[in-house]
């Protein structure tokens, strides 16, 4: 069973980002027919784009410069229940507390398949205009009354050049 949503770490000394990679460590969402009771709740892009101003005289209104689109960052929220509860959740806080890039991808080292967002599935490149994802942030929710539920927050931050993106839509 493959998870409709997927997000994996490629190894340390891959040389390519690809999901197939043996070195890859994945974590599935959305199995179907549903399985290991990991799934997202919700998924939120923001996307953030550099607008500057500039002062103007008495009586004008200030100038604003587009600057580009300054930053991506995915919002998920997901439940993680049962048996593996307790794996997905130390697999979230390995990623989170080990090294986001590595020497062959220096901007990221995380890629994302998501079934209801194909725009922000990403397989990371390591080039010079190399892309991919960082883990930025997680919240882990360990319910008092559901012994076997974890719930979770993440942010992943894109990074590197906006071709990565782009060339989803």
């Amino acid at each position: 069973m493959a998870g409709v949503n997927r997000i994996w770490r490629i190894g340390s000394s891959a040389s390519n980002g690809l999901i197939t990679d043996p070195a890859a460590e994945i974590v599935e969402f959305d199995e179907t027919p549903i399985g290991s009771g990991q799934f997202f709740v919700s998924t939120s892009a923001e996307v953030t784009v550099d607008i500057t101003e500039s002062n103007s005289l008495k009586g004008n209104i200030n100038q604003s410069q587009d600057g580009g689109v300054g930053s991506v960052r995915l919002h998920i929220t997901g439940v993680i229940r049962g048996v593996p509860a307790l794996a997905g959740r130390k697999m979230l806080l390995k990623w989170l507390y080990q090294d986001k890039t590595t020497t062959n991808f220096p901007t990221g080292r995380f890629g994302t398949v998501f079934g209801e967002l194909p725009e922000f599935n990403l397989t990371p490149v390591g080039n010079d205009t190399g892309y991919g994802w960082l883990i930025e942030n997680i919240q882990i929710i360990k319910d008092g009354e559901w012994k076997n539920k974890t719930s979770f927050i993440m942010i992943l931050k894109y990074n590197g050049a906006i071709s990565g993106l782009v060339a989803n839509t």
